[in-house]
C-alpha cells in the first residue's frame, strides 16, 4: 500500500495552508471568523454528501490542533471552537440520519446493529458500564456535590466526545476508508512535526521583543501548544497533540523493525520504503525531543519496550541466526537516535541568524529531570492533597467539577493575588483524575475497556501483513497513551479519545 501519494501531498499542501490562515485569523479577527464558518459550511455540506470526509475533519483536526482553538468564534462570554463545531455538525448529521432511517425502517438502523454485534459481551458490559459512570459523575457533580452547572459541563463535557464512536465506527471499519484517512494522517503528523521544527527555529534565533512574539500569541490563542523558556535560552514547543507523533513513531519503528528482522539486507539497504520509514522515525523522534515532555518520554519507554519485546520473539520464533538482525536493528534505532538528536542541535544552533540561546545537552535533560523545577514540584504539591479528597469517597467519587486546592510553583500563579494557592477542577494526574470524579469503578470500567482493546488487537485474525503491523504498532501506541496518562491527561481529553475511538473502529 503506497501512502506518500498524490493524495498525502495535496493534504499536506492544504494544512500549511490551513495554519496560515489560522495565523493571519489572530491578527484579523475578522477573518478568523469567516473562515470558522466556512469551513462549518464545507463540514455542512460533506456531511450530507460524504461523511467519510467530515470524519476526516474531525480527526485530521485532532492531530493539527492540540485544544481545538485553530479557529473559533465568540458569543458573549463563550467562545465556540471549530473542534466542538466539527464534532457537533458530524454528530448532528449522523443522528438525523439515523432517526430518519430507523422511522422508515421501524428498527435499528445497520450501523447502529453492526456496532452492537460488533461487541464482545464483555466489551457491552464496559462501554455500557464506563457510559453509566459518566452520566452519574455529571449527576453526582450537579446535584450531590453541588459543583455548579459550569464546573460540571465544562469538567464532564470531553467525555461527550466518546459519542463519535457511533458515526465513525461504519465509516473506519471499512478497510477501503481506512486505506483513504491514512494518507491523510499522515501528513497531519509530518506537517506537526515540521511545524514544532520551524517554531523551535524561530524561538532559539529571535527574541519575543520582535515580531516572534505574534507568533507566540497565535500558539497561546489558537491552543495549539506551549512555549516556554528553559535552560540555558533554549525554547521548549510543547503541543498537546504530539502524542500523536509517540504513536506514529511507534508504529513506525515496528515496520522498520518487522523488515530487519524479515528481509535480507542487501535488498533492504537498497528500498527506498526503508529509508523513507527511517526518516519519518527520526523526524517524529526529533519533534518528541523537542517537545521535552517527561510525560511522553515515559510514554515511549514503555511503547519501545513492547516493540523490542516483539522483536526478540520474532527473532527466535523465526529460528535464523539472531545475532545479525538483532545488532542491525540496534544499529538502525540508535542511528535514528543519533539523526533525531543532530536534527535538534541543527535547529537550535543553526548560525544565520545568530542563535540567541545555547544547546547544552546535559543541562538541557538534566532540567527535565530536576525535581526542583516549578512544573515537577506543583505535581507532587497537587499529589496529597487529591489523595486525600479520592479518600473521602473512594467507591462512587465526587463527580465532575470537583475541585482541588494546593500550592501551585507556576511563576503566574505565584504573581497573581492568590500567591500560588490555586484551586482547580483540571489535574496533570490522569487516572486519579478519573478516580477522583467517578469513583473507583470508573477506574476499573476504563481499564478493562482497553484491556480488552488489546485482547480485541492481539488476537484477531489480520487479512493482510501490512495491517497486522499497523494493528501492532498502535496497539504499542495505546500501551504508551495509558502510561503517559499517568502524568499528562489524555484519556479524559478529545485527544485520546479519539485515538481509542479509531482503534476500537478499525479493529
Amino acid at each position: 500500500m503506497s501512502i506518500l501519494n498524490r493524495q498525502f501531498r495535496v493534504a499536506l499542501l492544504l494544512l500549511i495552508l490551513i495554519e496560515e490562515l489560522s495565523f493571519l485569523g489572530y491578527l484579523a479577527p475578522a477573518v478568523n471568523t469567516f473562515l470558522f464558518f466556512s469551513f462549518v459550511l464545507l463540514a455542512l455540506i460533506l456531511s450530507v454528501r460524504r461523511p467519510e470526509y467530515a470524519l476526516w475533519l474531525v480527526l485530521i483536526e485532532l492531530i493539527i490542533g492540540s485544544k481545538g482553538y485553530l479557529f473559533f468564534v465568540d458569543f458573549g462570554a463563550t467562545r465556540i471552537s471549530i473542534r466542538l463545531a466539527l464534532w457537533s455538525i458530524v454528530m448532528l448529521a449522523w443522528l438525523l440520519t439515523a432517526a430518519l432511517t430507523a422511522i422508515r425502517e421501524k428498527k435499528l438502523t445497520g450501523d447502529l446493529r453492526a456496532f452492537f454485534l460488533s461487541l464482545k459481551t464483555k466489551e457491552r458490559r464496559y462501554w455500557a458500564l464506563l457510559a453509566l459512570l459518566v452520566v452519574w459523575g455529571a449527576v453526582n457533580g450537579y446535584f450531590i456535590s453541588k459543583n455548579g452547572l459550569s464546573g460540571t459541563f465544562f469538567d464532564a463535557n470531553a467525555w461527550i466526545f466518546f459519542l463519535l464512536v457511533f458515526p465513525a465506527f461504519p465509516i473506519l471499519r471499512k478497510r477501503e476508508n481506512l486505506e483513504r484517512f491514512l494518507p491523510l494522517a499522515l501528513a497531519a503528523l509530518v506537517w506537526l512535526a515540521c511545524k514544532t521544527f520551524f517554531l523551535s527555529f524561530i524561538f532559539s534565533h529571535y527574541t519575543l521583543e520582535t515580531p516572534a512574539f505574534r507568533l507566540y500569541r497565535w500558539v497561546r490563542v489558537s491552543g495549539v501548544g506551549e512555549i516556554t523558556q528553559v535552560k540555558g535560552g533554549f525554547y521548549r514547543i510543547f503541543f498537546q497533540s504530539q502524542i500523536y507523533l509517540l504513536m506514529a513513531y511507534l508504529t513506525a519503528v515496528y515496520f522498520l523493525v518487522k523488515k530487519i528482522s524479515t528481509d535480507k539486507f542487501s535488498r533492504l539497504l537498497r528500498s527506498g520504503k526503508f529509508w523513507v520509514n527511517f526518516i519519518f522515525c527520526s523526524m517524529m523522534l526529533s519533534a518528541i525531543l523537542l517537545s521535552l515532555s517527561r510525560s511522553f518520554w515515559l510514554g515511549l519507554a514503555a511503547g519501545l519496550s513492547v516493540v523490542g519485546g516483539r522483536l526478540a520473539w520474532m527473532l527466535f520464533k523465526s529460528g535464523q541466526k539472531v545475532s545479525g538482525r538483532l545488532a542491525f536493528s540496534i544499529a538502525a534505532f540508535a542511528g535514528s537516535l543519533f539523526v533525531s538528536a543532530f536534527f535538534v542541535a541543527l535547529i537550535v544552533t543553526f548560525p544565520k541568524p545568530t542563535p540567541i540561546g545555547g544547546f547544552d545537552t546535559g543541562s538541557l535533560l538534566g532540567s527535565r529531570v530536576d525535581s526542583d523545577e516549578a512544573a515537577v514540584v506543583s505535581r507532587w504539591e497537587l499529589l496529597p492533597k487529591l489523595w486525600h479528597k479520592i479518600l473521602e469517597q473512594p467507591i462512587l467519587g465526587r463527580g465532575f467539577g470537583s475541585t482541588v486546592t494546593y500550592q501551585s510553583k507556576d511563576p503566574r500563579q505565584l504573581l497573581s493575588p492568590s500567591r500560588g494557592v490555586f484551586t482547580t477542577y483540571a489535574f496533570e494526574w490522569g487516572w486519579l483524575d478519573i478516580w477522583y470524579k467517578l469513583g473507583v469503578f470508573g477506574i476499573l470500567a476504563y481499564g478493562l475497556l482497553i484491556h480488552e482493546l488489546f485482547v480485541r488487537g492481539l488476537t484477531a485474525v489480520d487479512q493482510s501483513p501490512w495491517f497486522a503491523d499497523l494493528k501492532f504498532g498502535l496497539l504499542a501506541g495505546l500501551l504508551a497513551l495509558s502510561v503517559t496518562h499517568f502524568f499528562s491527561p489524555y484519556l479524559n481529553h478529545p485527544l485520546g479519545i479519539g485515538y481509542l475511538i479509531f482503534l476500537f473502529s478499525i479493529l
